[in-house]
């Protein structure tokens, strides 16, 4: 295991510490900063910034920080599972069958969904919040650990965590379950 990928496990260790420990006030002031820049809310800075890799440069605090504030908000009820078996797209796919079995229309969430694949990475707080609402919501997990190492890589030009999510998110779903809005029509000219 690498330098930095045992930092990133350790983080993820402290954060589900606090949990652990019932800890609101870390948690509380990690909530505040969601979507706030590295350092805007100085005691939430403090749950993130002793977990750094020494090496890592100034651009990457962000990420640390956006998974920091964003478990927080996700674990503000107690029960929510720990979410270690898939990535964020897989996550949203268990919401999106949640919401079918209720018979909820999918549109909104969809349309969500699409919008958080398509984000930039200054954007990412502000999708990635409403989403993660609407999981805590419901009750399901997200592995935090693998959520750090997205939005890592999110600015690959490859894009291949955005892909990686999308194909989680839809998997299992029908072509005809898809509204227009959401599927686009190859050019007949």
């Amino acid at each position: 295991m690498s330098t930095t990928a045992r930092s990133e496990a350790r983080f993820i260790g402290h954060l589900r510490a606090l949990v652990d420990r019932d800890d609101r006030g870390s948690l509380a002031a990690l909530r505040r900063g969601v979507g706030r820049t590295p350092g805007a809310i100085p005691a939430a800075f403090a749950q993130v910034a002793p977990w750094l890799p020494d090496d890592a440069p100034a651009w990457d605090d962000r990420n640390w920080y956006d998974a920091a504030t964003l478990f927080a908000l996700h674990h503000q009820s107690r029960g929510i599972p720990t979410g270690d078996d898939g990535d964020f797209g897989k996550s949203l796919n268990r919401l999106r069958r949640a919401r079918q079995r209720e018979h909820n229309p999918t549109d909104s969430l969809d349309r969500r969904v699409t919008a958080l694949l398509a984000a930039e990475r200054d954007h990412l707080p502000y999708d990635l919040r409403q989403l993660i609402t609407l999981l805590r919501g419901e009750g399901i997990g997200v592995d935090y650990l693998r959520l750090l190492r997205d939005l890592r890589a999110w600015g690959h030009p490859d894009r291949y965590v955005q892909r990686r999510w999308a194909r989680n998110y839809y998997r299992g779903t029908a072509p005809s379950e898809l509204t227009d809005q959401h599927v686009e029509e190859p050019d007949e000219s």
